[in-house]
């Protein structure tokens, strides 16, 4: 029975769009379907696939749209520290710098 539901489930996707792959589901290794939104789906499994690669590139896309206010807040904190004689300042800055040359490198 669970492989008619399958079967009734793939027909769908295929009716509303849906591409068959030639991938497979890591967990039943049936093939897998790109539904219209991008999304992949497994009829047997009745679940979202999502690739490893995927989260890794949403993880990536994340840190950096995160990282650009925090850089735009050490880039603010960087200039005001180089306008001053204040020593204390002078020496937050340069750590400031040196912190900046080792993350890039």
């Amino acid at each position: 029975m669970e492989d008619s539901e399958a079967l009734e489930r793939a027909a769908k996707l295929l009716l509303d769009g849906a591409v068959m792959l030639r991938e497979s589901c890591p967990v039943c290794v049936n093939p897998l379907y790109k539904k219209r939104d991008g999304s992949l789906y497994c009829s047997k499994c009745d679940k979202k696939v999502v690739k490893e690669e995927d989260l890794q590139q949403e993880k990536s896309a994340s840190s950096l749209e995160t990282s650009s206010p925090i850089q735009s807040k050490i880039d603010a904190l960087s200039t005001e520290l180089q306008n001053t004689d204040d020593p204390e300042r002078v020496e937050l800055s340069e750590m400031i710098r040196k912190l900046e040359k080792i993350r890039d490198s």
